[in-house]
């Protein structure tokens, strides 16, 4: 719905803003400082014309009173349509507990191999000469960042139903790494008996392989905005 649309835009504003900083904290001829600060030129709207032409309400109304909000532009907005997809079939109870924090760098090796992601992101912003190791290493900054700031809130609100459930069954303590700032939440996550989690490695990879796949196929599952 509209309401979810906004939330998501505004998000993603968000990680325009954090890109933006990184920028300033790299040393002058860094790649990332070079390329984050080309991000945020190119994928940030100025117009108050075309913001009407995607959810930029939320944003809108909050610019009012906080002020210096970024405004994503469509290519940019589309693209992480396409990673928040693929978060939301990923970070699921059962990944979480075969691969704990090392989930979010497993995600970034598989789409790192996926051209269709990259391609996408390069139709963002990035220069047709750029290099492929400067490519991957600006993608993996950018999906660090995204999955580490909704793994928070992911883990958050596995912790407010553990708090409401009154059913105590086989639990598992999953380490999770949600960099909000420096913090580590331990999440004491309830593990069903009935979960098999004992999977092979490489069968796991082609399940997850699989997931992700699904999700480049249908990542206008959010809806269409035009």
């Amino acid at each position: 719905d509209l309401a979810r649309k906004e939330a998501f835009y505004y998000t993603i504003g968000w990680w325009l803003t954090a890109a933006e900083k990184e920028s300033l904290r790299r040393h002058e001829n860094s790649v990332l400082r070079k390329y984050l600060s080309l991000l945020v030129t190119r994928c940030h709207l100025v117009s108050s014309d075309e913001r009407l032409l995607l959810p930029s309400g939320k944003t809108t109304r909050v610019e009012k009173i906080s002020g210096r909000l970024k405004f994503p532009n469509k290519l940019f907005y589309d693209f992480a349509k396409m990673i928040e997809l693929i978060f939301e079939k990923t970070f699921v109870n059962r990944s979480l507990v075969l691969h704990g924090g090392k989930l979010v760098n497993r995600l970034i090796a598989t789409l790192s191999e996926e051209s269709r992601v990259l391609d996408c992101l390069r139709r963002c912003f990035l220069p047709d000469d750029i290099s492929h190791d400067d490519t991957i290493e600006v993608f993996s900054y950018l999906i660090k960042t995204y999955m580490n700031m909704r793994g928070l809130d992911f883990v958050r609100k596995l912790m407010g139903r553990a708090k409401e459930s009154p059913i105590v069954g086989h639990r598992q303590q999953i380490a999770t790494l949600c960099q909000g700032g420096k913090k580590k939440v331990m999440v004491d996550l309830e593990i069903n008996e009935a979960d098999n989690i004992e999977i092979e490695d490489d069968r796991d990879d082609i399940r997850e392989m699989n997931i992700i796949m699904e999700a480049l196929e249908n990542n206008a599952e959010l809806g269409d905005d035009e």
